[in-house]
């Protein structure tokens, strides 16, 4: 029998999310190709390209952070493989309400093994796979406005990191996305 991932999203353990210290390390960080960001009109730090990622089917508003530069910078060059000019910045959030994959009894709710962590997010059936189901469930109701899970970039190198992929229309409220340079905020979600 096929999971309601409607009804799993619903019932699912949340809890709060900040990232607020004024140091680097604390905050969500990013890597992106310097060229695609300037390719940009105008050129966007919160940019999202809607294409088929781990924790979401195409077509979504979303923007994925490591938590730290050197998660952050793992996923990029797994991602990429090549040498690229860069673009890295940093982002502060308070999020009231997020779904935290790397809790093992909110892994259990959704019925996840390790497997799900690791495996192609765009297999050749074109199914979605259980990590993007999730994401699509979420992007479907209001409360819920990020994903946090393991980093595969991390675990491949023998480490431990974690990212958290941010839907862009359900930050709403006291909830934000803010991206910084120093103490001065640069883009922010939802715009002010």
């Amino acid at each position: 029998m096929p999971k309601d991932w409607k009804e799993l999203v619903e019932t699912a353990p949340t809890h709060a999310y900040q990232r607020k210290a004024k140091a680097k390390a604390q905050l969500l960080a990013r890597y992106v190709p310097l060229k695609a960001f300037k390719a940009g009109s105008p050129p966007s730090y919160l940019y999202t390209s809607g294409n088929l990622n781990r924790c979401n089917p195409r077509g979504l508003a979303c923007i994925y952070f490591g938590e730290g530069s050197e998660t952050a910078r793992a996923e990029f060059d797994s991602y990429y493989q090549k040498a690229l000019t860069e673009l890295g910045y940093y982002a502060r959030t308070h999020l009231k309400a997020i779904i935290d994959l790397t809790d093992a009894a909110t892994c259990k709710h959704f019925g996840l093994t390790k497997k799900d962590f690791t495996r192609s997010y765009a297999p050749k059936s074109g199914d979605l796979i259980p990590l993007q189901e999730i994401g699509k469930a979420v992007s479907r109701q209001s409360n819920i406005a990020a994903i946090r899970f393991p980093s595969n970039a991390m675990q491949k190198a023998g480490r431990v990191g974690y990212n958290l992929v941010v839907f862009q229309d359900l930050v709403s409220g006291s909830d934000f996305l803010e991206i910084m340079d120093g103490s001065k905020p640069l883009e922010r979600w939802p715009k002010v």
